[in-house]
Parts: structure tokens; sequence; C-alpha cells
């Protein structure tokens, strides 16, 4: 059997019935499920109606129901739930005012009502269960709730209308009770009542026993009541994917190799229902929607908080920090504590690499300090193809301190210092927005790329991040590719989020290859690639700030960037064009600042051997690094100018 099953299972048996935290997710009982409910009926504890309300708030929506082999994992045909369900197995009057299906509403209420006696009747049954099985046999339902005004009628036809219920239809709705009851230790909601749970989990385990032949379980090799019909809604309660199915009868999906589906696959009906209840609670808990289809699943082995995968290094320490308010751990608060820089905020200085780093090991020492030595941590990526079909894409296990010395060594090689919040500050980057950096169009003023391309990038990055594989070429080639276009973007600071994100990803590929790549300006650098982005950070920058100076209008494109695509394809020729265009602007400019990027440009000019300078080729992805670290290099100065300057003015005033 399957690792991750079992290691699901374990969780199961540890922490059922145990607090976690601050956890409101429930960690469901066996033979329990969830669904999404849109009405509720209250009870008198004989039966008797006494009020019903529509559950407008999705939130307060999600109901423990409990289920059968057959209902838990029903796609189709007739399996009704034993307590809540649809009004189609709920109502005997369905028919009345759903005639389209009244053939089909009046099997489902007879299946449901002779299933719900058996219940009622039997050696395990519970107050509340006899109370909705009275109820429920008058078959005066739905007139109830017309009556309540919960449900409502087509004036013409005298038929339930189309309106919905929180996006359902009225005839599609889920039923849940209340019901007043007099036992002490009982609650009158039924989907929060331990009593009722335990009453259906032995109900169900004698019904299992008189109804199904024991086999050898292949998960714990002991010969038990085991299922073929396993649960779905394991990453939402919409959720139709199983993991595991063995239907198909006819296609010969397992033929060749098993004659049935028992020799297929043959799992024990308490393990597979302990092991998915443990998925589906892990994956509400702290699973990351990735797209529709896809979700990451990462887990320590006693449940200790790790860092999300997906997230940048500056979510991670937002996370953190929170985990320690959470946990009321004050010594550990301020572990990692990454400035925020918030609009019209002053930094005395910009964060340097060392600082950066020093505190990413921290803030992962913090994470471990908690954890017993040798702890795993588990990481699984489930992802549908069809609705039907659940598959585990990656499955990784690892101890907890490879697991954290290699998150460490991603965030530390992809990092870049780049514009964010009026600022320059040094991140590492979001998986997703790697993903859309790379692919992504803008919507909305956002970059945002497909779902099945998002998920697809995603699962190529997870193991550069858990296994230290190699940054894919294609992928790097694409995010350099679209960093040449800013005028692809409407909004600049999408554009310089791409530049930055290949920067990083670039910076990346050269650890791998070299062992380490510095992010600060190279001065001394005389590559022509390199020397060429240098030029053309100057150029952009000398502009804009002509630009401000001359017209207050900061938001005008500059030369550089207009013909930033054709500078990369063409630079030599490209260039001349830029300087030539930068030169009336450099006029408009106080004499110190003139100065200052005149000397700068004939300074980077002279690096140049004069063949390289005077060759066209297309530039290699170095001159993003050159552009960027100019640019970093010149705001700094900038920067150290003005406290200079402001400096010596307190000097003179004292």
């Amino acid at each position: 059997m399957l690792h991750w099953a079992d290691e699901l299972y374990q969780i199961y048996e540890r922490f059922c019935g145990q607090p976690i935290g601050g956890d409101t997710v429930v960690l469901l009982p066996v033979a329990h499920s969830t669904a999404n409910a849109q009405i509720e009926v209250t009870l008198s504890e004989d039966g008797t109606f006494q009020a019903a309300k529509k559950i407008k708030d999705k939130k307060d929506a999600v109901t423990i129901i409990p289920v059968t082999e057959d209902s838990g994992s029903r796609s189709s045909g007739i399996a009704p739930h034993p307590l809540a369900d649809k009004l189609i197995y709920l109502a005997g009057d369905y028919g009345n005012y759903v005639p389209e299906k009244a053939e089909k509403a009046s099997k489902a209420y007879a299946a449901y009502l002779e299933q719900l006696k058996t219940w009622a009747e039997g050696n395990h049954s519970h107050p509340a269960v006899r109370a909705i099985y009275t109820y429920l046999q008058k078959g005066c339902l739905i007139q109830d709730l017309l009556t309540a005004s919960v449900l409502n009628l087509e004036e013409q036809t005298g038929i339930l209308g189309k309106e919905k219920i929180c996006d359902i239809v009225q005839s599609d709705c889920m039923v849940r009770f209340r019901v007043y009851q007099l036992n002490p230790g009982s609650r009158d909601e039924t989907w929060l009542d331990s009593t009722l749970y335990e009453s259906w989990i032995a109900q169900n385990e004698e019904q299992n026993a008189s109804q199904q032949v024991q086999q050898l379980c292949y998960a714990t090799g002991e010969v038990t009541e085991c299922s073929y019909k396993h649960p779905n809604k394991i990453r939402h309660a919409g959720d139709k994917a199983k993991l595991f199915s063995a239907n198909d009868e006819n296609g010969f999906s397992y033929r060749g190799r098993f004659q049935n589906k028992e020799q297929a696959i043959s799992i024990g009906y308490d393990f597979s229902q302990k092991m998915h209840n443990a998925l589906r609670w892990m994956i509400q808990r702290q699973g990351y929607s990735i797209s529709k289809t896809m979700t990451v699943l990462a887990w320590e082995s006693n449940l200790e908080a790790i860092p999300n995968l997906m997230e940048s290094s500056s979510e991670m320490s937002s996370d953190y920090k929170e985990q320690c308010k959470k946990s009321q751990k004050d010594d550990a608060i301020n572990i990692f504590d990454i400035p925020t820089n918030d609009f019209g905020a002053d930094v005395a200085s910009e964060r340097t690499f060392a600082s950066y780093r020093e505190d990413l090991i921290r803030m992962i020492r913090g994470y471990q300090r908690n954890m017993e030595p040798l702890s795993n941590v588990t990481v699984m990526v489930l992802d549908s193809a069809t609705t039907g079909r659940l598959s585990i894409t990656m499955y990784a296990q690892m101890e907890h301190s490879e697991f954290f010395e290699n998150l460490k060594e991603w965030h530390e090689q992809t990092a870049w210092r780049y514009w964010r919040r009026k600022e320059f500050d040094i991140f590492s980057f979001d998986l997703r927005d790697i993903a859309n950096c790379a692919y992504g169009t803008e919507q909305a003023n956002v970059l945002k790329c497909d779902d099945k391309l998002k998920s697809f990038v995603v699962n190529r990055l997870l193991p550069c991040v858990l296994e230290k594989q190699a940054f894919p070429m294609d992928l790097l080639q694409a995010l350099c590719d679209r960093a040449a276009y800013p005028q692809a973007y409407e909004q600049k600071y999408n554009w310089d989020l791409v530049v930055a994100c290949a920067c990083g990803m670039l910076r990346k590929k050269i650890c791998e290859q070299k062992g380490e790549c510095n992010m600060e300006l190279d001065e001394t650098c005389t590559r022509r690639d390199y020397l060429y982005g240098r030029l053309l950070a100057v150029a952009e920058v000398a502009e804009s700030v002509a630009l401000n100076k001359k017209e207050g209008n900061d938001a005008r494109i500059t030369n550089a960037r207009r013909y930033f695509t054709a500078f990369v394809n063409q630079p030599y020729r490209t260039w001349n064009i830029i300087r030539q265009r930068l030169e009336p602007y450099i006029s408009y400019m106080p004499k110190p600042q003139r100065n200052y990027y005149c000397t700068l440009i004939d300074e980077i000019t002279g690096m140049f051997d004069h063949a390289a300078f005077m060759d066209n080729s297309k530039l290699e992805p170095e001159y993003l690094h050159a552009y960027s670290c100019q640019l970093q290099k010149i705001s700094a100065d900038k920067k150290r100018k003005n406290q200079n300057d402001s400096n010596n003015e307190e000097e003179t005033e004292s």
C-alpha cells in the first residue's frame, strides 16, 4: 500500500477528537461527510414541525452528515443519505410540486424512508432520528416549507419555481434538521451532535457486518469488511473526484493483470473512511488551492506549523508572525522582522542580502524549534483531469531538516532586490507569481494566466523547491522574453515584477552553475551584455528625472522603455537613437545632475571593447541583471546624497 495512505490513517488515529490549536475545521468521524445545506428545519422531539429557514451564510451552510458506503460516493442513481439529504429524498410530496421528477422522487423517498426506519427502530436508535422519521412519514415537507415561506411556487403553474437559495435551485436544495431534545449531552443541531455521530457509526457497523463479506485489506493486511465505493468530496463539498475507483465492469480498465476489481484493489471500509477523512481534513486545514482542480498539501508528522510552499519570503514572514501570535510565544514574535516599507515610509537604509539571509535563517529555526529531531514533512499534489478522477501528481516525504534546508536554499537563490511600495527591498517570489509573470496577461490590472498553465508551472517548480532540481530553462527563457517587452503592460508595476522575477530566476540558474551570484552592481564587469544593460538603466533614470523636473509627469513613457525591445535585439543601433533623444532632456537638468549622468554614461561606454560595442547582435539575459542593479545603484546613490544633504543642513543650523 502507498505510504501516504498509511500516513493519513495514522494522523486520523492520533488526532481524531483532539483539539489542534485554534482549529475550527472538524476531523470527521467514520461514515460521515460534509455537504452544503440550504434549508434548516426545526422539529420537536415528538416529530412536530416547528419552523424552517433558509441558510444564507455559506460558512454556516457546511453540514456534517452521516453517509452510507453507497451515498458517500454517489454520483448518479438512488443512494439516500441516512439523515440530511436533498428534498427529492426527504419530501413525500415532492412529485406534486416537481412533476417531471415524480417517478424518481417516489423511489428516492421510499428508499430513504426504509433506510431511516431501520435506524430509528434498530438497536442503536437516537431520539433525534425517531423524531425526524416520525415527521417525514407524514410526507408533507414541501407543503410545510411553502407555509413557512422558505419555498415559493410559480403562480401560473403551481409548481416549484426556479428561484435559488445560495445559488442552488429550490428543487435541489439540501435539508438539515434541528431537533429540540430533552436528553442531557445532546445538541439540538443534529449535524453537531456527537451522540448522533456515535449512534450512526454503531448502526453502520452492524449493517456492514451483516451485508459485507470479509476480505483481505491490502492496506493493513487484515481480513475485514472491504469497500469498493470510496468517498468523494475530498477537496471541497462539491468535489466528485475520487482517488480510488474500480467501477468499470465493461471497459476492461484493470483486465489483463486482474480478473476482477477485488483483485485490483481491496481496502478495508474503516481504513478507507479514516484515510479519506484525514485527507479531507488536512486539505481544509492547510491545503493550498492553485487552480480549480489542483491542490497542494504539505504537513509535518506532528502537525506542527510549516511554511506555505507557494509563498514568497515576504508572505512567509507574515504567516510566521501570525503563527507566533496564535501560539502566544512572545519570544518568537520578532524573530523575522522584514520591513513592510509602507507607502510613504522612510527607510533609513536598504536591506542587504546578508541581513535578508540572516532573517530567513532565523525564521526557519523558529519553525523548527518545536519539531522532533526525526520528524518528517510530507508534500502531496492532487489534481483532476476529469470531474470523476483524482490523481496524485506529486508525492515527496523527507526529514524536516532536509525540507527546511532545501526551502532556505530556494529562497536564498531566487531572491532579488526590486521596487516595491516606493522602496527597493529583497524578496523571493510566489510560485504562482512566477507562472503569471512567465505566461500571464493583464486582467483588471493584475497578471493572470490560465489555470491549467499555472498548475503545470507549479508542478514543475515544486521539485526545484523540495529536491533542488534545476530551474527549467524554457521557463527562464519565457520570463526573459516577457521582460523584454515593457510596452505589453499597461501598468508599469506589472512589468517591474516581471523584470524582477526574471532576474531572480536568472540568479537561481547562475547559482546552480557557479555556486553563487551577487545581486549587487559589478562596476568592474566589462562584458558587452552587462554594460549595455547598465547604459539602458542610466538612460531610463536620466530621462525620468528630466521629465519629472520639466513637466511634473513621471508617468510618461521614456525613450529607453519605448525602444526597450529594439535595444535588446539590436543594442548598438538602438543605443545611438536613445542617446541622441536623451540629449534634450539632459540639457534641462541642473549642472550637478547633468554632470552625474553624462559622466556615468561616459564611464560605462569607456569600459567597452570597441568591437563588442559595435556588435549589433541580440543581448543575452545577463543585461537584465545589469539593468536592474544599475537602477538600484542610482537609487541608493540618490538616497545617500539626500541623507548627506539633510545632515549637512542640520549641522549648519546647529
